[in-house]
């Protein structure tokens, strides 16, 4: 995977100083105000009707106002919450974050949703909460989506916090664009396999941790067969180690999708993401 600058330098980079992006046309997803500055206090320029397309010109440095250009050669500031690409795949897998790279802002160094953060250590070193699998699917969704002020979004809420998750290994990607390990987990050996929470194992080129959980995962693995597709046969019972992770990016007005098999709900989007560490239960 190719990272041209090191996360840390590009998120003071955002964090910091407006940034020129390159001419790319998004979509405004409702109506919103057109502003004359990078900020909700700034005066109101004209609202923008749903479906208008701007140019982006400048990223704020705090990675919620761009400026953009309209289609009448006007120029103010909108909410990232509130701009889209024109068009979004849906795909069934993470492959779709490829066609978004030219489109939305490098975070950490890869063009994928969030990526600082999933690939963040930060809670690594805080004792991890015990949770189930149901409660976890239960969590309300988090105010994240395919948005341009979502895709480099800092962690909030239960994402700032560590879990451990038992669950049934029910289905293991290896071979996911962005590089992780997709696994599906469920309560029980019995369960529905739609009925599952993922948790991602990044590439070990970040760290040496996320090494040794894909070493982990792989021995407690041995013993069953695994198809073509990743399916685990007869599931195994691991424990997962990591952060809270709410992957907004697969949400739809209906629910999540193209999520793996985990598309039961919004409360499916939740993950735990990276993963730090595999054991047995």
């Amino acid at each position: 995977m190719r990272r041209a600058l090191p996360p840390w330098l590009l998120l003071g980079l955002f964090m910091n100083a407006a940034l020129p992006l390159q001419a790319q046309t998004f979509v405004t997803t409702r109506t919103v105000r057109l502003r004359q500055g990078p900020s909700a206090s700034e005066p109101v320029h004209r609202m923008l009707k749903r479906g208008e397309r701007v140019t982006l010109l400048m990223e704020s440095g705090s990675g919620s106002f761009y400026k953009v250009k309209t289609e009448h050669s006007e120029e103010g500031w909108v909410h990232g919450r509130y701009l889209i690409p024109p068009w979004i795949p849906d795909a069934e897998t993470l492959a779709f974050t490829e066609f978004a790279s030219a489109a939305y802002p490098p975070c950490g160094g890869a063009h994928h949703f969030r990526w600082l953060e999933k690939t963040d250590l930060g809670q690594s070193s805080l004792t991890s909460r015990a949770v189930s699998i149901p409660a976890l699917l239960h969590w309300a969704p988090l105010r994240l989506g395919q948005d341009l002020a979502s895709w480099c979004a800092p962690r909030q809420g239960r994402e700032l916090r560590a879990f451990a998750v038992s669950g049934w290994v029910r289905r293991v990607r290896k071979q996911e664009a962005d590089g992780d390990w997709h696994v599906e987990v469920t309560s029980t050996a019995q369960s529905d396999p739609n009925s599952c929470i993922v948790v991602e194992i990044p590439d070990p080129s970040y760290d040496s941790r996320f090494s040794a959980a894909r070493d982990a995962l792989d021995a407690r693995l041995q013993g069953s067969a695994m198809s073509t597709a990743g399916d685990v046969s007869p599931p195994v019972r691991v424990t997962f180690f990591g952060a809270g992770f709410y992957d907004g990016w697969h949400s739809s007005s209906t629910g999540a999708k193209g999520h793996g098999r985990c598309n039961s709900s919004l409360g499916a989007l939740w993950e735990i993401h990276p993963v730090f560490s595999v054991t047995s239960p």
